[in-house]
C-alpha cells in the first residue's frame, strides 16, 4: 500500500507562530512500513495555501498512490486542507485520522472571530464530513474523516497502520520529521 502521509512543524507558542508566518508541510511517502522519500514544502500560517501545496507534494506520483493521509484538516494554525477537492483533482482517496476528536464548535467559533473569510474557510471544514471511529488494537480510538474510500475500508487500514499509539504509522513518522525541523530551523 502505497501513501502519502502529511503532517506540519507545529508551533511551541502563539508568538512564535506569529513571529514564522509560515509553516512546513512534510509529505512522507510510505510503502507499507518502508519510507520511500520525504517531501518537503512550506505554507503560511493561517492561509489558504495547504490543498495546493499538497497537490504539488502528490504531483507526479498519483498512479502509485492508494491513499493520501492527513493528521487534519487543519495545518499552520488554520490552513485548510480541502479533502473534497483533493480527491476530485487527484482520484486518490483521503483520509483524515487523529487520536484527538476534534472540537468542532470551539474551531468554528475561533474561524468566526479571527478570519474575515470565515464563510469560506468553515466550508472547507464543513466539506470534511462528519467524523466517525475505529478502535486500535493499542487500546485507543481513532477518529478519522474520508473522502473516496468507505467506512470499513478506511478503519481496515487504519488498524492495520496503528502499530504505536494511537496514531497511524505513516502520520506519526510524518510527525517526527515534521516536529524535527521545526525545531532545529524554527520553520
Amino acid at each position: 500500500m502505497k501513501i502519502l502521509a502529511v503532517e506540519d512543524g507545529g508551533f511551541r507558542s502563539q508568538a512564535e507562530r506569529v513571529k514564522r508566518g509560515r509553516a512546513y508541510l512534510v509529505g512522507v511517502l510510505m510503502d507499507g512500513f518502508r519510507m520511500d522519500d520525504v517531501i518537503l514544502s512550506h505554507i503560511a500560517v493561517d492561509g489558504l495555501d495547504s490543498t495546493e501545496r499538497l497537490l504539488e507534494m502528490a504531483e507526479g506520483r498519483t498512479e502509485h498512490l492508494d491513499v493520501i493521509m492527513l493528521a487534519s484538516v487543519s495545518y499552520g494554525g488554520f490552513n485548510l486542507i480541502d479533502i473534497v477537492e483533493v480527491y476530485k483533482r487527484l482520484d486518490v482517496p483521503v483520509i483524515i485520522a487523529n487520536p484527538k476528536k476534534a472540537g468542532r464548535r470551539s474551531v468554528e467559533t475561533a474561524v468566526r472571530k479571527h478570519f474575515p473569510d470565515w464563510k469560506k474557510r468553515l466550508t472547507i471544514i464543513q466539506k470534511a464530513g462528519r467524523p466517525h471511529t475505529v478502535k486500535v488494537d493499542t487500546g485507543g480510538t481513532v477518529h478519522f474523516y474520508i473522502q473516496g474510500i468507505r467506512v470499513k475500508e478506511a478503519q481496515k487500514l487504519i488498524k492495520g497502520l496503528t502499530i504505536f499509539g494511537n496514531r497511524p504509522e505513516p502520520l506519526r513518522i510524518a510527525r517526527l520529521i515534521a516536529h524535527g525541523l521545526g525545531m532545529v530551523s524554527g520553520g
